[in-house]
């Protein structure tokens, strides 16, 4: 049964279902291929009765296009199975996995020897052996697994997925969210877009502000 993620976990959880969603809808949301039509030749009589070859295309029935009420349901119903899946795995791995951000890995040198990509064969075997069996059933029943699938199939599934997910948690923050402002410098008003005030000349900022 899938579980509520705790709010502290909320952002990591996230970023999972994100590194999640890739492989799934890469694998089910693919767009089926319009058949080619084929070719047929035939002999005709010319004029002077000499048989020729005669090319003609049969053409082939036209792919229905999915109506976009019917789109709209195909892409609510893959939400919702990603969000599924995500609820039954995540809070099945390891707490240090779920909690896991570039500060506490900066200052943790058994973290840094865990987790750093690429993942070793002991931790990804590890991880692979949190999975809990509904998780794998729902994935061979939508064919992302083999039926019957085996430890090598899993594995080929999965650790890119989880090392995804490590990889964009211990990721340093980028260099301007600790040093964009929040409000316009300007006028201090935080609705107003900060890129509003680029169109004004530095040197007309001081009589701005009076």
């Amino acid at each position: 049964m899938a579980e509520t993620i705790p709010d502290e976990e909320q952002s990591n959880y996230e970023t999972f279902r994100d590194c999640l969603s890739e492989p799934v809808l890469k694998a089910l949301a693919a767009p089926i291929e319009k058949p080619k039509a084929k070719k047929k030749r035939h002999a005709k009589k010319g004029s002077k009765g000499i048989k020729t070859d005669v090319v003609q295309e049969e053409t082939a029935p036209a792919a229905v296009k999915p109506s976009s009420e019917a789109q709209q349901a195909d892409a609510e119903d893959l939400g919702e199975f990603i969000e599924y899946l995500g609820t039954l795995i995540f809070p099945s791995l390891p707490p240090d996995v779920r909690i896991l951000t570039h500060a506490l890995y900066k200052d943790s040198a058994r973290l840094q020897e865990t987790y750093t990509p690429p993942l070793s064969a002991s931790t990804t075997t590890h991880l692979l052996n949190t999975i809990p069996p509904p998780a794998i059933d729902s994935l061979q029943s939508y064919a992302l697994l083999p039926p019957m699938s085996d430890t090598v199939d899993q594995h080929n599934l999965l650790t890119p997925i989880l090392t995804a997910y490590i990889t964009a948690c211990i990721a340093p923050p980028p260099i301007w969210s600790s040093t964009r402002t929040t409000a316009c410098e300007l006028c201090s008003r935080d609705w107003v877009p900060l890129t509003y005030h680029h169109l004004i000349p530095k040197q007309a900022h001081a009589r701005v502000l009076k």
